[in-house]
């Protein structure tokens, strides 16, 4: 072979060489020609962990083998390239869940907190007698022991605060910590009641509401914001922006980190006030119901007309945003908010007695599952995962 033609082929060869070796280190970091616009793109991928985790999963209608196993936990679908993907999981005797996910270059989106609402019948686990709802966890209080509570409480504050005439309770929660020790309110003060040791005593002679953060009992009055320790029995009054008027207030609640305030004016309107940095954030008016998620992220409200909303506060590199804005289907004004203990899904209890179990992210759809249709009440215990509600056939129970 003549010298000319050896270095032609030669030189042939180290460009095809360079240019597949290209090729496949550009393939194997993730990049694709996209045919479409004649360009190559990094591709991205969808991480995907679901309970339960024995599901099947689709990509724009076509099934995805999912990884779940012994070994691995979750399912990642990687080499897909920018842009939007619908996602559809099922499982037998399960509700589905479907997505639709906008997948950017060089990233991974992470759904780890998919839960699939079962389908199969409810355990009835209490006849409609049995108090083992009104009970669990010690968390609400039946009509009987509010009865019971009432007259141990106006007999010890007559006999040993010298306060004579029985008074109404007006709002009653026990101990973070016991369940026979409680923090009463009345009309015009604030109590601690003790019912093992029979021992009542006076916090504040005129609080308007109050809550709990950890071991701390904390309540406004004209005065102010204050807070008492309920081991160490001794009590200081709290800071707050002066454009924060306590005479307008109707009711508060901290969050679990006790960092973040929520204020519920009488005029309706709701604001968060951020502890640390002394921010106040309106949230809109009319709202009549809101609660915390168990890290603190998150906060959901409704308005008394139905709408639901779920606002992300700033911690971390998680922005300060709506995560839903006024979800207004399919219930019909929300009286009840729980959250689940994952702080991605919420339970509602509407006007209509029905149960709804709502995922909370800001990619559509919204997934909604109707749980039940006629309750008389609720209970999230995250004890044992599980869903307990009131009808009156009885008391059931879901595992979730």
């Amino acid at each position: 072979m003549p010298s000319k033609v050896r270095k032609i082929l030669f030189l042939t060869l180290t460009i095809i060489f360079v240019l597949i070796g290209t090729i496949l280190v550009l393939y194997s970091r993730g990049a694709r020609f996209d045919f479409k616009n004649w360009e190559i793109v990094q591709t991205g991928g969808i991480y995907l962990k679901s309970e339960p985790a024995d599901v099947e999963i689709q990509v724009d209608g076509e099934p995805v083998k999912n990884k779940s196993g012994l070994l691995q936990s979750g399912t990642l679908i990687n080499n897909l390239k920018p842009g939007t993907y619908k996602i559809f999981i099922q499982a037998q005797d399960y509700h589905s869940w479907e997505k639709e996910i906008r997948v950017v270059s060089s990233t991974v989106a992470v759904f780890d907190g998919i839960i699939l609402f079962p389908k199969q019948k409810a355990e009835l686990v209490a006849s409609p007698t049995d108090k083992l709802l009104l009970e669990l966890n010690g968390k609400v209080i039946n009509d009987s022991e509010l009865i019971r509570l009432s007259s141990i409480f106006n007999q010890l504050k007559e006999r040993q605060l010298h306060l004579p005439g029985p008074v109404p309770i007006k709002k009653i929660l026990p101990y973070p910590y016991n369940d026979q020790k409680f923090v009463i309110m009345t009309d015009h003060a604030l109590y601690t009641l003790d019912t093992e040791k029979r021992a009542v005593s006076q916090v504040s002679p005129r609080a308007k509401d109050f809550t709990f953060v950890g071991n701390e009992v904390f309540w406004f009055e004209d005065k102010g914001l204050s807070n008492f320790n309920l081991i160490l029995r001794n009590q200081s009054q709290i800071n707050f922006p002066q454009e924060l008027k306590v005479a307008e207030w109707s009711k508060i609640t901290f969050s679990p980190s006790g960092e973040i305030v929520a204020i519920l004016k009488k005029n309706n309107e709701f604001v968060i006030w951020n502890r640390s940095t002394s921010k106040v954030t309106g949230l809109g008016k009319g709202i009549t119901h809101f609660a915390f998620s168990p890290d603190s992220k998150k906060i959901a409200f409704a308005k008394e007309t139905g709408p639901l909303s779920v606002y992300g506060i700033k911690d971390g590199a998680q922005e300060e945003k709506y995560i839903l804005e006024s979800v207004s289907h399919p219930w019909t004004g929300i009286t009840k908010i729980s959250w689940h203990e994952d702080n991605n899904y919420l339970f509602l209890e509407d006007k209509q007695s029905k149960l709804y179990f709502v995922e909370v992210n800001d990619y559509p759809p919204v997934n909604v599952v109707k749980a039940v249709t006629k309750i008389k009440n609720f209970i999230y215990s995250k004890d044992d995962n599980s869903l307990y509600w009131q009808d009156p056939q009885g008391i059931w129970r879901v595992k979730l």
